[in-house]
């Protein structure tokens, strides 16, 4: 069974979703077309509802944007973003088969700074992760340097696949923002130092293993030749954890978080529990989705949105 998901407004979240048996549908084009798809899918989901993005990452098998959900609305984001891109990448591709697998997104909550700092670095940083360039910069796809975190605007132009002209904008703009908790904690200039610092560890990380193991980094030209029709061939746990929250360092946060996790689960159980008895006055925690927006099940109050200290 599916572990209700406790989704809360003002929360920052990495998100991942791959393709189908790891095909290399999301490669990036040399004349930037399956890159301009993915912005304008993800401008547009955001943009209708209130989602704010910071970083995105995509390679050519799998996605890393962080985003936060200002309205408590992620699985709406999510299906809208997720079924633009679908669609689009299928009309690009010539694609007959679906462009995702079968495992839901994983939206993992970032509820510190040190956490939300190092996603994002950890998302920059992974096509050198992965072998695929030696350096986060050289990356020739979808990517955000941090230096343009809460300076630049997206700019994105309607595809010339998938889109009806008379009922999508030409053309979709979103300025990239700082992870609110980094920016109260460190400020504009601090917190893209601390971003940049993580995607350096990373990346020397990335650097000692390649050299350990004596292997050599790709280049971003090759990147692009790759046929979209080929799959990757390392290997991936089968069934592997998607957590639900990230904490960094802080144990003491740690502890707490894991305890909200399972007072959310516990109320909600039982309230599904009565609700599967007939009971419909029941109020299910604050935070519950999917009884809420498909059952019009009644939730206790939102509190403010929860963050780590």
């Amino acid at each position: 069974m599916t572990q209700p998901r406790d989704i809360q407004p003002g929360v920052t979240y990495m998100l991942t979703r791959r393709t189908i048996m790891r095909t290399y549908l999301f490669r990036p084009d040399e004349d930037g077309v399956m890159q301009n798809i993915y912005w304008y899918c993800l401008i547009e989901a955001a943009k209708k509802h209130g989602v704010l993005v910071h970083t995105a990452m995509l390679m050519s098998t799998h996605e890393h944007p962080v985003v936060t959900d200002v309205r408590g609305v992620m699985p709406d984001f999510v299906h809208d973003f997720h079924e633009l891109l679908a669609g689009a990448t299928k009309a690009h591709r010539g694609w007959s088969d679906p462009v995702f697998d079968k495992e839901k997104p994983s939206y993992v909550a970032l509820l510190t700074a040190e956490a939300q700092i190092d996603k994002c670095g950890y998302g920059i940083a992974n096509p050198v992760t992965g072998g695929v360039v030696k350096y986060a910069r050289d990356w020739p796809g979808v990517t955000v340097h941090p230096s343009e975190m809460g300076r630049k605007t997206i700019r994105a132009e309607r595809p010339a696949v998938y889109f009806n002209p008379d009922k999508w904008p030409p053309i979709v703009e979103m300025r990239l923002t700082l992870p609110p908790a980094v920016l109260e904690q460190y400020g504009e200039e601090g917190g893209r130092r601390a971003i940049a610092e993580a995607v350096e560890r990373y990346e020397r990380a990335a650097h000692a293993r390649a050299k350990s193991e004596g292997f050599t980094f790709g280049t971003a030209k090759k990147a692009m030749r790759v046929p979209h029709t080929e799959r990757a061939m390392t290997q991936e746990a089968v069934n592997r954890l998607s957590p639900t929250f990230a904490i960094g360092r802080d144990h003491a946060a740690r502890r707490m978080a894991g305890a909200t996790v399972r007072a959310f689960r516990e109320a909600y159980r039982a309230a599904l529990a009565k609700w599967r008895h007939g009971i419909r006055d029941i109020l299910f925690p604050a935070g519950t989705w999917w009884m809420r927006v498909f059952h019009g099940a009644q939730c206790t109050p939102q509190p403010e949105p929860w963050l780590m200290p």
